[in-house]
């Protein structure tokens, strides 16, 4: 049975690594591209949900007035989802300043809704969407629309970057959440995409009103949208450029972080994408067997070899990924910080699939 075990564990492991391996290469190997005047500055409409987001609605359109392309070249559309703060007195206190702001209130409940709302009266062919506690470049704008010219893909995935302070609970979200940010780049260079996030997103409006976007999920307008790009056999394109980067900032508790996950994880039984059920599947039962093999040997102590090189085969493969992003994203991490919380990560992972499957799902401030 021991041998089953392990024979079964290095063969998940070894599928494991040449994922990782394929999207390492492939995000080397794509070049970032020289800024081009966009052939048109017309053509876009940001749209934005926002609940409750008083304390961020300021910083938000402040980042938003520094944009490069002109502001009479694209639409802001904020959608209010049912606020019950002061966020709409800050945004009239800001409104003088944009000639192309529209607010509106959305009808039903929820950020999906939030968004439909908002495409469906959107002057744009094409929609950017991000969130309210975002920040951005000043050239995120017009790199986006460059890349519409000189690509004309149906979906844009942007990179996006999270910061913290230098707390462990903030260090370890960066850490997660640019493994997660360079899995989904590296695979979408490699051609075959399967992550994308809301916060810097792109994508024709034409396609979008014509798509299934799974509203039983209150989340995921995101990833059901490019598995619907992908199914309708649609261009999608990873924009690998700095100044496309969106930062956010890390959740602040223990339980607003794994409530944060617990959303991101609820809408996984909507995914019919293969690529994304083998991927999901795979780092899973990694992660859980590297977690079996240690209480395996905590009793055996035959089987610590085994752990250790399970573990540091893993671990090395994970941050040679990592590493290579780290330049690109300005974030940096030690080896030996990394390893140490590649020890804990797998008990992490089993949490917060436990919380998105059995949290009730809620959109951030209610």
């Amino acid at each position: 049975m021991a041998y089953i075990l392990l024979i079964i564990s290095f063969s998940l492991l070894a599928g494991y690594i040449a994922f990782l391996f394929s999207w390492q290469n492939a995000w080397q190997n794509a070049t970032i591209p020289v800024k081009k005047q966009p052939v048109n500055t017309s053509n876009i409409s940001v749209i934005i949900p926002f609940r409750n987001e008083a304390d961020q609605l300021g910083t938000l359109l402040n980042t938003l007035k520094t944009q490069s392309l002109p502001k009479d070249s694209w639409e802001l559309i904020l959608v209010n989802d049912h606020s019950t703060d002061q966020g709409l007195a800050v945004i009239n206190q800001n409104q003088q300043t944009f000639t192309n702001l529209r607010v509106i209130n959305n009808d039903k409940q929820g950020k999906k809704a939030a968004l439909k709302k908002g495409v469906s009266i959107a002057r744009g062919e094409y929609i950017v969407t991000t969130d309210a506690d975002c920040h951005f470049q000043t050239d995120w704008l017009k790199t986006i629309v460059s890349c519409i010219h000189h690509h004309a893909p149906q979906l844009i995935i942007g990179p996006v970057k999270m910061n913290g302070d230098d707390s462990f609970l903030s260090r370890f979200q960066e850490m997660d959440f640019l493994a997660l940010q360079m899995c989904g780049a590296g695979a979408a260079l490699a051609g075959t995409p399967f992550l994308c996030n809301g916060a810097n997103l792109v994508f024709n409006k034409g396609l979008y009103q014509h798509v299934n976007l799974k509203e039983k999920y209150q989340s995921g307008d995101d990833m059901f949208l490019l598995e619907a790009v992908k199914k309708s056999k649609g261009v999608v394109h990873y924009l690998k450029s700095r100044s496309a980067i969106v930062e956010t900032a890390t959740a602040p508790t223990l339980q607003a972080f794994l409530k944060q996950r617990g959303r991101w994880l609820s809408k996984s039984p909507g995914y019919n994408d293969t690529t994304v059920i083998v991927v999901a599947v795979l780092v899973f039962f990694v992660n859980a067997l590297q977690l079996l093999l240690l209480v395996a040997a905590l009793f055996n102590y035959k089987a610590w070899p085994c752990w250790l090189i399970f573990f540091l085969g893993k671990t090395a493969v994970d941050y040679r990924l990592i590493k290579s992003g780290q330049s690109f994203f300005n974030q940096s991490i030690s080896f030996s910080v990394f390893a140490g919380m590649q020890l804990i990560y797998p008990v992490y992972m089993m949490a917060s699939t436990i919380a998105g499957f059995l949290i009730p799902v809620k959109w951030k401030k209610n």
